[in-house]
């Protein structure tokens, strides 16, 4: 009976590589890649490929880390709501999530500083590792988290126009707000929806890469409107993404 229980067991659980997709949520990251176009678009920077590559790499790091940190700190509560993730699934232990959250998000300042970016980019990057660690640590007991999370996004932009030495850019901080603002209305939409939000939030949440589109068409230079045509694939790409690995 023990080794019965014990095969269902490993049957139930998940490959590593698939555990740690699902832990950082990664069908989502295409969002993340379009909030940094956006964010160098609005700032009428000239687009250097490698900058602008390398920028997407580390933000896409400490998004992933943030993610990964997530779970770490909700493994009790997901205990009880929401036993298919990684950890009460037992794919993979907390305390081995805790270690790659802090490895990928290291590495993401390697690759940030790798690239070169304007020393100006640090402030932000700094603030922006603030608020995941707020958000995660306090999302659950303070009515902030939301705003938390808002501004994550809303820094990818000015982190984005900081790395390319644009950060004073008005257009910048309005679509910041932007963003921050949508990212409030889809947490809000999540809790007014209640289980009916599993099947909208995915749009939502690929929802952002349209919002990048449209800051870009509205308040972009022109030589900057092909990016929008990139942002609004991200669009595609996120629910493409989200089929195979889920982004909530």
């Amino acid at each position: 009976m023990t080794s019965a229980f014990a095969k269902a067991t490993s049957v139930s659980r998940r490959s590593r590589p698939r555990a740690y997709l699902l832990l950082g949520r990664v069908s989502n990251l295409p969002t993340v890649w379009t909030n940094v176009i956006a964010g160098a678009a609005l700032a009428g920077a000239t687009m250097h490929a490698r900058l602008a590559i390398c920028v997407a790499l580390a933000v896409s790091c400490w998004y992933a880390a943030g993610m990964w940190m997530n779970d770490a700190c909700d493994a009790s509560i997901d205990a009880r709501q929401r036993s298919d993730r990684p950890i009460p699934n037992g794919d993979v232990s907390r305390r081995e999530v805790w270690i790659g959250a802090a490895a990928i998000a290291v590495v993401g300042a390697i690759v940030m500083w790798a690239a070169g970016a304007d020393r100006a980019a640090w402030i932000w990057v700094a603030l922006l590792l603030a608020a995941i660690s707020y958000y995660n640590v306090r999302h659950k007991a303070d009515p902030f988290g939301p705003a938390a999370m808002g501004l994550c996004r809303g820094l990818i932009y000015v982190i984005a126009a900081s790395a390319f030495g644009q950060a004073r850019a008005l257009p910048v901080w309005i679509g910041a707000l932007v963003l921050i603002i949508y990212v409030l209305s889809l947490t809000w939409a999540g809790k007014t929806l209640g289980p009916r939000a599993g099947a909208v939030m995915p749009w939502l949440i690929a929802g952002i890469s349209l919002v990048d589109a449209v800051l870009i068409l509205t308040m972009a230079p022109t030589q900057a409107m092909w990016w929008a045509l990139a942002a609004i694939g991200g669009f595609f790409v996120t629910l493409a993404g989200q089929r195979v690995v889920p982004g909530t």
